[in-house]
C-alpha cells in the first residue's frame, strides 16, 4: 500500500471511530431516558413494577447489576454468591 492509501485508510478509520462513539453516546442517553420514564411509571403502577422486577430478575446475570435492584445474587459455580455480590444490607 502506498503512503497516500495508508493515510486515507487512517482518515477513514478515524471517521468511523468518531461515528461509532457518537452512536454509543446517543444510545447511552436513550437508555438513561428510558430508565427514568420506566422508573417513574413503576411508582404509579404496581403491576408494571412487578413485571419490570420479574424481567430484571430473569435477565440480569451480573451480581453487581442485580444488587442495584435488590435482586438475590446468582450463585457462583461453587454454589454460593461471591463476596462482592452479597445483597445490600437492610437498615
Amino acid at each position: 500500500m502506498t503512503k497516500s492509501l495508508e493515510a486515507r485508510k487512517a482518515e477513514l478509520q478515524a471517521e468511523l471511530d468518531k461515528i461509532k462513539e457518537q452512536e454509543k453516546t446517543r444510545q447511552d442517553a436513550r437508555s438513561v431516558v428510558i430508565g427514568r420514564v420506566v422508573d417513574v411509571a413503576m411508582n404509579d403502577d404496581p403491576e408494571l413494577k412487578a413485571k419490570i422486577h420479574s424481567l430484571l430478575d430473569s435477565h440480569l446475570r451480573k451480581n453487581a447489576e442485580r444488587k442495584l435492584f435488590d435482586l438475590a445474587p446468582i450463585p457462583t459455580k461453587r454454589g454460593r454468591p461471591s463476596a462482592s455480590s452479597s445483597p445490600p444490607e437492610v437498615s
